[in-house]
């Protein structure tokens, strides 16, 4: 069991060299993706109810757009 341990123990600090910042960047990374998408589905979820709204938001950009030639 001690030498598997070792040999793990090798591994992950193979690998963590590897990565440019070490562990603690990849999982602060992990965790701000994370963070995002929740972020995404809580406002999506939100705006899902109002959608003819939106669409009709959507449509005054557009128009505005096209008068201005932009």
């Amino acid at each position: 069991m001690a030498s598997y341990n070792g040999g793990m123990h090798r591994r992950v600090s193979s690998v963590g060299a590897r990565l440019p910042h070490g562990w603690g960047d990849l999982f602060r990374q992990i965790g701000l993706i994370v963070f995002a998408d929740l972020c995404y589905e809580t406002v999506r979820g939100i705006a899902d109810g109002e959608r003819a709204e939106a669409i009709a938001h959507g449509q005054q950009v557009i128009d505005f757009e096209r008068s201005t030639h932009t």
